[in-house]
């Protein structure tokens, strides 16, 4: 099945926005957990969770990843706390969501 994917890229940890020559640009550190850079490229870790909720278009929540020391170092509370970023609607030909 395919999906339409939609996040919420504020919600990335450190994320912020700036205004550059005129131009509103989002500005999200590299160097930090949950990003790797390889080969020049850099990659945001996401974690699809299935959720089934009746009423609801989406079938799956984003959730940035992270590895587990990073994740050992914050309190329960603070773990709680990383917010879902996005989430997945199955796509159609016609642009519509399944039901």
């Amino acid at each position: 099945m395919n999906y339409n994917i939609q996040i919420d890229l504020m919600k990335v940890m450190l994320a912020t926005t700036e205004i550059v020559a005129g131009a509103r640009v989002l500005r999200i550190p590299i160097d930090q957990e949950g990003l790797s850079v390889q080969n020049g490229s850099v990659f945001l870790r996401l974690t699809a969770l299935n959720i089934q909720t009746p009423g609801r278009q989406h079938t799956h929540l984003l959730k940035q990843q992270f590895g587990k020391d990073y994740l050992a170092g914050l309190g329960e509370e603070d773990r709680r706390r990383i917010p879902f970023i996005g989430y997945m609607v199955p796509w159609t030909p016609d642009g519509k969501a399944h039901k």
